[in-house]
């Protein structure tokens, strides 16, 4: 090195400087993607499917409104229209809950699944029955369908806020 003039001397550690520059924004861009790709994946991973759960908890709650407006309005050609958009939301919250079986979930999370679906199509049941019954004119026996249907959840809550 003490061979090569001041000029060179310059040239080569200014040429070692821009090097390691180039390896210092290569490893800072590679680790900036790794950053964006584990952003994506946690974005798949997470807010998706909780985007799906408001969208079901959405639904039902629209698909409530629409059993309760029968005992309202009293008019079954109503009541019958109300009782396809309730379809329609069901058709829509199966869908939803079956995509959860495709994310990776713990077994605890997967027996809770399977505890919400059952108790999902106990709901479902008691408010088809129920519609039936609205259709049919016979609020008496419609209120008495969603009392009995509403009973299990009352003493779910019950058992859970005896455990607190």
């Amino acid at each position: 090195m003490s061979m090569l003039s001041i000029k060179t001397r310059m040239y080569v550690n200014l040429g070692v400087l821009a090097v390691a520059m180039l390896v210092v924004c290569g490893v800072a861009l590679s680790a900036f993607n790794s950053s964006s790709r584990r952003m994506q994946q946690l974005h798949a991973e997470n807010l998706v499917p909780i985007t799906q759960i408001n969208e079901i908890y959405q639904r039902s709650l629209q698909s409530q409104q629409y059993r309760l407006e029968g005992y309202v309005h009293r008019d079954p050609a109503f009541t019958k229209t109300n009782y396809d958009m309730v379809k329609e939301n069901r058709g829509r919250i199966n869908e939803l809950t079956e995509l959860f079986s495709q994310y990776p979930l713990s077994e605890q999370e997967r027996g809770l699944l399977d505890e919400v679906k059952a108790q999902r199509a106990a709901i479902v049941d008691a408010g088809k029955k129920e519609i039936e019954l609205l259709l049919a004119g016979d609020y008496d026996a419609a209120t008495k369908v969603r009392i009995e249907s509403n009973e299990p959840a009352i003493d779910r809550m019950e058992v859970r806020t005896e455990k607190w």
